[in-house]
C-alpha cells in the first residue's frame, strides 16, 4: 500500500524562519522597568517585581502577566505603547475612516 507522503514527490518548503529575535517593545521596556533580575537562589529566567516587599515575590517572564499583576496588586497602570508600525497603521486607518 502506497503512503500518501511518498518521498519521491516531497518538495521542501521554501519558507525560512529567522533566528533573529526582535528587541523588546516599548511596552515591554516600560513594564520591565518595574522588575529586577534574579538574586541568589532565584530562577535567572524570571523577572521579579520590585514593588513586592513580602514573600512570595511575584515573578514571571511574560510582560502581559507582569502588567496585569502591577495593575491588580500595586495599582500601577503601565500604558501600552504603540510601535512605529502599529502607529503608522493606526494613522492610515484613521485617514481612511475620514
Amino acid at each position: 500500500m502506497d503512503s500518501e507522503a511518498d518521498s519521491s514527490s516531497f518538495i521542501p518548503s521554501t519558507t525560512t524562519q529567522s533566528n533573529k529575535s526582535r528587541g523588546p517593545s516599548s511596552t515591554a521596556l516600560t513594564t520591565w522597568a518595574h522588575s529586577r533580575t534574579a538574586r541568589a537562589g532565584e530562577d535567572p529566567k524570571l523577572k521579579y517585581c520590585i514593588h513586592c516587599t513580602e514573600d512570595p515575590i511575584f515573578s514571571t517572564k511574560v510582560t502581559t502577566n507582569m502588567r496585569l499583576y502591577l495593575k491588580l496588586k500595586h495599582k500601577i497602570i503601565v500604558d501600552r505603547v504603540l510601535g512605529p508600525v502599529q502607529a503608522q497603521a493606526l494613522q492610515q486607518l484613521q485617514q481612511l475612516y475620514l
